[in-house]
Parts: structure tokens; C-alpha cells; sequence
């Protein structure tokens, strides 16, 4: 199963809220911005990164991801 964000320019004015590049809130979950930079193209994840990722952010998985 792969998990895609709903809206990457919202997804990315969220971490800018919480205080994060996209470079460096890849760096704080343990992944490259290379690979941020293919979701935000739409590109899906697997829902284990999904899921750390909405932790990090303190939001549910279904206000930035589609399943």
C-alpha cells in the first residue's frame, strides 16, 4: 500500500509553521530530501514513513495523506 499527500504546498507550508525546511525536517525523521522532493510530486510513501511523519508534525495521518 502507498500513502500520498493531499496537498504537497500545504504539507510544505505546515512544516514551515513547525519550524522546518523540507531538507531539514528529512534529516529529523531519518530520511533524504531527495525523497521528500518525490512525494511532494506526488510520488507515495510507504504508511509506516506516513505515519512517523504525521507524528512529527502532531497531526492525523488523514489530514495530509491520501490512502
Amino acid at each position: 500500500m502507498s500513502v500520498k499527500l493531499k496537498k504537497p504546498k500545504e504539507f510544505k507550508r505546515l512544516l514551515a509553521i513547525n519550524g522546518y525546511s523540507v531538507e531539514g525536517f528529512a534529516r529529523s525523521i531519518g530520511g533524504v530530501s531527495a525523497s521528500f522532493d518525490r512525494y511532494m510530486k506526488g510520488q507515495g510513501m510507504r504508511p509506516e514513513r506516513a505515519k512517523k511523519i504525521a507524528e512529527v508534525l502532531g497531526v492525523e495521518m488523514s489530514d495530509i495523506f491520501l490512502f
